[in-house]
């Protein structure tokens, strides 16, 4: 049952718990070795002072709220007699459950609080009729004797002044037959009570506290033999579920032991540790039968898709008006749940200090666990005398409401603090929809849950990442990818995309040339074959290099598994090359020491630790073909965002729900931060990362909109502190980065001022140019020209010693040439060349003989300033013209090798353009919004040698502010997926301002690559 993430099991003596056709029956079956349909898992603290609706039952066909039988058993307490019918209230059953308390039953049927079928009967204060008897409760069948608070199955008893015969069984409170299993306290009026520890001898229903010594190792052990789901690792037992997830916070009950797992570890707690009681306890008194539900209907509780919350109110049978009469109820009259009931001690007693403001006799009072139930009953009548009093004087309970609801909210057993929060998904977790003999209405045989593309036939089959990569249900919805039936709405939702102008205005200009799959490891794996099924039935991607690169498609595919699945797949799709996104971000973009003494990475990790060897990369058609990034529109931006909100705004936020003040707040410290030459929450070396992936061979990079303005503000309106070197370094791309890679690291012996332990490794990335593959090569006419060198260090105190050099083999292709500086740090942040007459012929070195350049200490010193920590710079031959392009026009040759996508000159000549952020501001005026600005600025675009620009998720944007997505309405949280602007704008535009700007990009020779969002 969840409301706004509260969860409430509905079990315990107040007789409102009723079901009909409306209420749904809560089954607190916490004890079952094979699941559990409400969690009911509870802290340690919650368990003191066990009261009815905390005992636990076993079996596995139904859970009830105290007393149960069968057709051939009957029980009663304070009943009338009729011979064959029975009455209801509070619960329904099936023919194989049973539920409820202290009642009688004829040898057909029996119930009064319940309805029941010719299989089950349940009871609270009923009648019988003449062919049954009973006494004290509760009821048996001929295969079961139970005793207080323990529940057996047909095989299994356990006994305390209990009596059984074949035909009819009376016990203390509890009853189980050959189905079913029951505990937890009764419902009565005040003349019907159960075992309570004022009028009952017998030991059985003597609250007894469990042996501190029963858990030795060869109990354990026997325990681990009844159980599947018990496993001992290390020395500890823990209970693993179904889905062999580790349970926590959990009590059960195995061979008739309770047992708790601890909410931290998950291991079987000590018994020495336990804190509760077993045994029942009554907790009528005169309130009870007043302060007992009206009715069952659906008008006597306010509730959520039929469950009850704790923050539920129902109507109660009287009123104590004033605080001092008691009157029977009105319809509008109703009360607080929490009022009258509480799930344990520990949220009575809360309840208590929490309302004890309204008396001012007892504000001094602090109630605890081990005050008296009696006490904290009485306690809690004269909360209800103040309650009803103040709300006589008012005339109105809204005060209360807010009073009630503020109590739920900070309650652990309905707030985030009892759940075992997770660092995957946005939420710190999310739900799990598995298949469920509790829900066989439910259940469907295509439901194939985390068939990611490690898990895709239910086995892993890559072990690079051990796990199994995601998890579905990434924003906790309940969209099953791996349904057929959502599976083809997925793929008529990509076709509507891909031929979005065709569909919209008969107008195939303005269509989508293809897709961002988002969250590919939160969907089935069969989308991945889906789409790319259908770009090779549409485009023949798989017939040639010509057309693969115009439908160039990329994941969002973080496992390390993944580029292994897409490769054996057919590389239909780019894989991101995540293991150089991590070498990027703890080489370059960490500081240089964090707080906790880290220090950065070294640089050799560039080298190997990547989808590519790049030491010596001479080959075409050979590394697999791939995408690298930076930083996107959702790594390494919210999340230095929210650390901002939790550091500086709000220490107990999570961030990423956060208000929109404090959102602009944040971006104020955030984009301060990157001012600095010592940053705090933003990244270092920003175009160190960008001079590596826009000239490494084998990967298509891709350009973050936010690395080159602003990622808050209008669209476009502010650029970034990074982005006249990013602007150079494309331009510098399209006439200079091409032929074989060469990639090393130099020691450096250092100046003797730098630190013993301080890093002295310099690393040089060189390309060689059209017709050269390797250093030795002598290359063409193409060769002269083209070709660029990279210089990285990331150390800010390198100093080189005088005798130190950093000698860059350009190749011999190159020998006795002029270099000059594309960009180049300098003591304030690094200067920017586009062009030959842009430098200072002081600035120009020569290669040697052998096709060498050569610095010494003058020319390289690790720096420290807002843009570089360590040292930057990038060399290109002089005299290239300015029209000079080295890019690669796609062969039209047939492939024949069943890949779709293939790694060479081609390939590596296309650029993506990741062009939003997720923190845009919301334009104020028609020119603001995104898709006008892109219209308009697809020369320079073209200028920076894009070839496929990734637009934002153009989807009608959800408003619910439920979590970050929807806040900012970035498109990711939709209500619409085939809304992109109709009537009223998105966030980025109209339809016929997203049209627009689809076609100003064809005109300019740049593809259009659409966010599809599989997962939501």
């Amino acid at each position: 049952m969840y409301k706004s993430g509260k969860m409430l099991v509905i079990a315990g003596s107040v007789s409102i718990i009723g079901v009909t056709s409306f209420i749904q029956q809560a089954q607190a079956d916490v004890s079952q070795n094979n699941g559990v349909v409400v969690a009911t898992a509870v802290d340690q603290s919650n368990l003191d002072a066990t009261t009815s609706d905390k005992s636990i039952t076993t079996d596995d066909k139904a859970a009830t709220a105290a007393t149960s039988t069968d057709d051939k058993a009957t029980t009663t307490a304070d009943t009338s007699t009729d011979d064959k019918a029975a009455t209801t209230a509070a619960t329904s059953t099936d023919d194989k459950a049973t539920t409820t308390a202290a009642t009688s039953t004829d040898d057909k049927a029996t119930t009064a609080a319940t309805s029941t079928d010719d299989k089950a009967a349940t009871t609270a204060d009923t009648s019988t009729d003449d062919k049954a008897t009973t006494t004290a409760a509760t009821s048996t069948d001929d295969k079961a004797t139970t005793t207080a608070a323990t529940s057996t199955d047909d095989k299994a008893t356990t006994t305390a002044a209990t009596s059984t015969d074949d035909k009819a069984a009376t016990t203390a409170d509890t009853s189980t037959d050959d189905k079913t299993a029951t505990t937890v306290g009764t419902s009565d009026n005040n003349n019907s009570t159960t075992a309570s520890d004022k009028d009952v001898s017998s030991s059985a229903q003597k609250s007894q506290t469990i042996d501190n010594n029963s858990k030795t190792a060869d109990t354990t052990a026997a325990l681990e033999a009844s159980s599947k789901n018990l496993k001992t690792i290390d020395g500890k037992t823990y209970y693993y579920d179904d889905d062999d997830q580790v349970k926590k916070n959990f009590a059960t009950v195995i061979d008739g032991k309770v047992l708790y797992f601890d909410k931290e570890t998950g291991a079987l707690a000590d018994t020495n540790d336990y804190q509760f009681l077993e045994g029942l306890t009554s907790e009528n008194n005169t309130y009870t039968e007043h302060n007992a539900s009206v009715g069952t209907t659906s008008d006597s509780y306010t509730n959520v898709d039929g469950y009850l919350t704790a923050d539920s109110w129902y109507r109660p049978k009287d009123i104590l008006v004033n605080g001092q009469n008691w009157e029977s109820s009105k319809d509008d009259d109703l009360r607080p749940l929490l009022m009258t009931w509480w799930p344990d001690k520990a949220t009575q007693v809360n309840y208590l200090n929490a309302m004890k403001y309204l008396d001012a006799t007892e504000t001094e009072t602090v109630y605890t666990s081990d005050d008296s139930q009696d006490a904290l009953n009485k306690a809690a009548q004269n909360i209800q005398v103040k309650i009803e009093e103040k709300i006589s004087q008012e005339g109105q309970t809204q005060w209360l409401k807010d009073d009630i609801s503020k109590f739920v909210d900070s309650q652990s057993n309905w707030n985030i603090a009892s759940e075992s929060k997770g660092t995957d998904h946005l939420q710190g977790g999310a739900l799990l929809y598995v298949n469920s003999d509790k829900t066989p209405d439910a259940n469907s045989d295509y439901r194939l849950l985390n068939r990611t593309p490690t898990n895709q036939t239910g086995t892993p089959l890559y072990t690079t990442d051990p796990t199994q990569g995601g998890y579905d249900f990434l924003l906790a919805n309940d969209v099953d990818n791996s349904n057929p039936v959502v599976q083809a709405e997925q793929l008529n939702w990509m076709y509507y995309l891909l031929n979005f102008g065709s569909i919209t205005n008969n107008d195939a200009d303005a269509n989508f040339d293809s897709i961002r799959v988002d969250a590919v490891d939160n969907v089935d794996a069969d989308l991945l074959q889906i789409a790319a099924d259908y770009f090779k039935a549409a485009y023949g991607v798989d017939k040639s290099d010509a057309i693969s690169n115009q439908h160039v498609s990329i994941l969002e595919d973080w496992s390390d598994n993944d580029a292994e699945y897409v490769k054996d797949n057919g590389d239909n799709q780019l894989s991101m090359d995540n293991k150089l996104r991590l070498s990027l971000k703890y080489s370059l973009t960490m500081p240089a020491v964090d707080q906790y003494g880290n220090k950065r990475s070294g640089l050799e990790p560039f080298l190997t630790n990547s989808l590519v060897d790049r030491t010596n990369d001479s080959t075409d058609n050979t590394a697999q073909p791939n995408y690298s990034f930076v930083r996107a529109h959702d790594s390494e931006v919210q999340t230095v965002i929210a650390e901002i909100i939790k550091q500086r705004i709000d220490p107990d936020s999570d961030g990423l729900s956060p208000t929109m003040d404090q959102l602009t707040e944040a971006f104020k410290i955030y984009n301060a931060d990157q001012l600095k030459t010592d940053k705090e929450f933003t990244q270092y070396n920003i175009p160190s990362t960008y001079a590596t992936i826009l000239t490494n061979k084998d990967t298509v990079p891709r350009v973050y909109y936010g690395d080159m303005y602003t990622d808050d503000g209008q669209y476009m309106a502010t650029k970034s502190l990074y982005y006249d070197a990013i602007d150079t370094l494309l331009k510098s791309r399209i006439k200079y980065v091409s032929g074989g890679q060469t990639m090393s690291m130099k020691y450096m012996q250092g100046d003797s001022s730098m630190a013993a332990d301080s890093y002295r490794g310099i690393l040089t990335s060189v390309r060689y140019g059209n017709g050269a593959m390797t250093a030795t090569d002598a290359g063409t006419n193409e060769t002269r020209t083209q070709g660029i060198a990279v210089i990285e260090s990331n150390n800010p105190d390198l100093k080189l010693s005088s005798t130190d050099q950093v000698v860059v083999d350009m190749g011999i292709a190159h020998k006795n040439q002029a270099y000059r500086p594309a960009l180049l740090t300098t003591k304030d942040g690094i200067d920017t060349y586009v062009s030959d007459s842009d430098v200072s012929q002081s600035l120009i070195r020569y290669t040697n003989s052998n096709g060498q350049l050569i610095f010494n200490s003058s020319d390289i010193v690790g720096t420290a300033n807002p843009q570089v920590s360590g040292y930057l710079a990038v060399w290109v031959p002089v005299g290239a013209s300015d029209t000079q392009d080295a890019r690669t026009e796609s062969s039209t040759a047939t492939t024949t090798d069943g890949q779709t996508l293939h790694s060479n000159a081609a390939l590596d000549s296309q650029v993506i353009y990741e062009s939003f952020s997720n923190f845009q501001s919301t334009p104020t005026t028609e020119a603001e919004y995104a898709n006008v600005q892109i219209a308009n600025n697809t020369d320079l675009y073209k200028s920076w040698g894009i070839t496929n620009f990734e637009f934002p998720p153009q989807y009608r944007s959800s408003t619910d502010s439920s979590f970050l997505d929807s806040i900012i309405q970035n498109g990711y949280a939709f209500t619409d997926r085939y809304d992109l602007g109709f009537n009223t704008p998105t966030k980025y535009g109209t339809v016929d301002q997203l049209r627009t700007a689809i076609k100003a990009l064809h005109a300019t020779g740049i593809k259009a690559m659409a966010d599809w969002v599989p997962d939501l």
